[in-house]
């Protein structure tokens, strides 16, 4: 079941938000329009040690190397050195992840940082050599750009036409060199790398024109163009949203609001569309889901129908701070008659009966005498014993529900779910809510997740259904990303029996 609440404009604004709060020590700050210079990495220039400990991925043990309690023979352990969590080496050779990296030479081996590492040969990017990348030269720029005499890099890949003395990473997956602009390691219209100014980690100008994720913005006019938030931006003839033209705006009155909204004296916005029916006077933020002005509530860009804006109120679920104050409050809001899902009246209060509205895992909640799926009760509920599952099941103290829907005859004291396919209680095996007639609950077992491979004592199982032929004491799965299983009678694929060959 997918979250209206995940839009893809909407999740793409949300993670570059979490990014700049989480990683602010990463990410560049705006201070008046301005960015501060992108910091370099701190390099291990020096070979660095780490001991080994009970929960390192490396351990000596017999004698021998293991990486991930697999030995390792070809890593001599006399020389061995643990580098970091990932890195390792002896006199001959270095290794990621317990596999060695081919043509490494062990002795002269450092780990620079992130993924990067040199010897006195070669360069490398995770267990990979950087053709052409000069040892003598090279130098690390961020996590993604990298150096050397002749080029520059982006995660590890050679720049075609990049100029290595003069190349430099600037910020915001951008970097330049004497003669171009590059986006995410590709080079970009911008005609004049000289005059480049990086306004954030999208949007970016020269002498010519102003640009958005290293793509021309028609018509800007650089000299006048700033940026208000993350993805709005305005100059003196138009306003921007993700660098395309938002209509008629006026966009001298433009000012952002939180999250993906922005206003101007005509006009609120939200992910770039205007908001039909909104006062940009009185309008304000609710939280990221929720907004009102003197007239009406908005979930996202649309009214919500009846709602009492005097007494509707919604959560704001990112603190002061920048931490989570509760994600299970996104989407959900009340006034005084309705409890709102994802802008919906879901319940009406004097229906419900007294208690204190719960979400539970989506889409399931429950409030005071019934449990709710997605937008409406569903009949016939215990709201005081309903609990979700997960995603999909449901019970109370009378029934088992699947996506809202009894399942017929399920004993919800025993049931459990044993994967996204198989249930149980203790009377009767059920595959999507379906009982497997001839099934045995108590010898039930589930073989894998993929293929749905399962026995009990009387059969084998796949995909929900019998496995016709099948012997249920030896069957087996030997594959699990193939969907392959066998028994002393057959070998079988995607639960069918595969031909002897």
């Amino acid at each position: 079941m997918i979250n209206p609440f995940l839009t893809l404009k909407r999740l793409k604004f949300l993670i570059s938000v979490l990014a700049i709060l989480i990683l602010s020590g990463c990410s560049q700050p705006l201070t008046n329009n301005k960015l501060q210079e992108p910091q370099p990495l701190e390099l291990n220039e020096d070979i660095t040690i780490i001991p080994i400990t009970e929960n390192s991925e490396y351990q000596i043990k017999n004698n021998s190397v293991y990486y991930d309690d697999t030995k390792r023979n070809d890593i001599d352990v006399k020389s061995f050195q643990v580098l970091d969590q990932f890195y390792a080496k002896d006199n001959k050779s270095a290794f990621i992840n317990g596999l060695k990296i081919g043509g490494s030479d062990g002795e002269t081996f450092i780990y620079l940082t992130n993924f990067y590492s040199k010897d006195k040969y070669s360069v490398f990017y995770g267990g990979r050599k950087i053709e052409e990348a000069d040892t003598n030269t090279f130098k690390v720029l961020n996590s993604d750009y990298t150096k050397d005499k002749h080029y520059g890099y982006f995660n590890g890949v050679k720049i075609d036409g990049s100029d290595g003395t003069s190349f430099e990473a600037i910020g915001g997956n951008y970097a330049r060199d004497v003669g171009f602009v590059y986006y995410f390691g590709q080079k970009t219209g911008v005609k004049s790398p000289r005059s480049f100014e990086r306004l954030n980690d999208f949007y970016v100008k020269d002498d010519s024109n102003a640009y958005f994720e290293g793509k021309v913005i028609e018509g800007s006019d650089p000299s006048s163009f700033e940026v208000v938030d993350l993805f709005y931006a305005k100059d003196k003839h138009y306003t921007y949203y993700n660098g395309e033209k938002i209509g008629n705006s006026d966009s001298s009155s433009l000012k952002e609001l939180d999250f993906a909204y922005a206003k101007n004296n005509n006009f609120v916005y939200n992910d770039g569309e205007k908001i039909s029916g909104a006062d940009p006077e009185t309008f304000g933020m609710l939280n990221a889901d929720y907004s009102k002005d003197k007239n009406s509530v908005f979930y996202l860009s649309n009214k919500v129908e009846n709602a009492d804006v005097k007494t509707f109120k919604a959560d704001f679920w990112i603190n002061e701070d920048g931490t989570f104050n509760g994600v299970a409050t996104i989407g959900i809001a009340e006034d005084k008659n309705y409890i709102y899902r994802y802008g919906k009246p879901v319940i009406k209060k004097s229906e419900a009966g007294e208690g204190e509205y719960e979400e539970l895992e989506y889409p399931y909640a429950r409030y005071g005498k019934y449990g709710y799926f997605e937008d409406g009760i569903i009949e016939g509920s215990d709201g005081k014993t309903f609990e979700s599952l997960d995603m999909n099941y449901a019970k109370d103290k009378n029934f088992v529900y699947l996506d809202g829907t009894k399942i017929a005859d399920a004993d919800p004291n025993t049931f459990v779910v044993l994967n996204y396919l198989y249930s149980k209680d203790k009377n009767h095996v059920y595959s999507d809510g379906q009982e497997i007639e001839g099934s045995n609950s108590s010898t039930f077992m589930v073989l894998d997740s993929g293929y749905g491979y399962a026995k009990d004592k009387n059969h084998g199982y796949c995909d929900g259904e019998i496995l016709q032929e099948s012997d249920a004491k030896t069957l087996e799965v030997i594959d699990f990303s193939q969907g392959i299983a066998r028994d002393d009678k057959h070998t079988y694929k995607a639960c069918e029996i595969m031909p002897l060959n």
